[in-house]
């Protein structure tokens, strides 16, 4: 789970103020385009994820008492119906929990068709993936999800990828003086290394593919050429 520790030096250093400050403008374009009556938040309550969206209910889904949500509970098994959520944010959320495949699972389940994901996460290609941090504050090392793999555990769920961004470039340091000397590299980041980026943001699509039944007054489907090809099997 997203740890106190992490919450705090989000807050307090400059490393952790600039990433922080970095994910909500990328959280504030991305909830725009939330529309619906619910969306939820998986843990992350320091983010401002779901500022723009426009939605009746915005409720955050805490792990632990300790954590400011409200309610608690196993987020691979959501006390949520089936295709009821229309949003879901995971701001770090995977890269804090056990089991990230099984939890994507349960947000393909409790999303509606349509519905949209929206994820944050840290980048093994990065320097942060080599900070003494990690385990401590960062998540472990082996917690960092590589954006290839995650694309194809989305893709092979059923989302389709909508958009991306990568954010924050600069070492995790306290110093906010070395902080702002080293800000040229995260202009040039952008530029010349986007995948050696700290983090990485996405928004997918729970699409829907419907089967719709062959009936006998329809056409059938002739093969060109000498290529056989099974026909479906028509539906009395």
């Amino acid at each position: 789970m997203i740890n106190q520790a992490f919450n705090e030096w989000l807050k307090t250093s400059a490393s952790g103020r600039a990433l922080c400050a970095a994910e909500n403008e990328f959280f504030a374009a991305e909830s725009r385009e939330i529309f619906g009556q619910t969306a939820i938040q998986l843990g992350g309550n320091i983010w401002q994820t779901l500022e723009n969206a426009q939605v009746s209910r915005k409720i955050v889904v805490g792990q632990s008492l300790d954590d400011e949500c409200h309610f608690v509970a196993d987020w691979q098994q959501l006390p949520l119906s089936s295709e009821s959520i229309d949003a879901v944010i995971l701001p770090h959320s995977l890269n804090f929990h056990a089991h990230p495949h099984t939890l994507l699972r349960e947000v393909y389940r409790v999303l509606r068709g349509e519905g949209r994901l929206i994820i944050t996460g840290f980048n093994p290609l990065s320097l942060w993936y080599f900070s003494p941090k990690c385990g401590k504050i960062l998540p472990p090392r082996q917690r960092f999800i590589q954006l290839a793999r995650l694309k194809d555990w989305l893709a092979l769920l059923g989302f389709e990828l909508n958009t991306g961004r990568f954010m924050q470039y600069t070492p995790p340091i306290s110093d906010i003086n070395l902080l702002k000397f080293l800000n040229f590299i995260n202009l040039a980041g952008d530029r010349w290394l986007p995948s050696c980026a700290a983090v990485y943001g996405i928004c997918a699509i729970k699409r829907h593919f419907n089967a719709r039944p062959v009936r006998k007054s329809e056409k059938k489907f002739v093969p060109v050429g000498n290529v056989g090809f099974a026909t479906a099997k028509e539906i009395e």
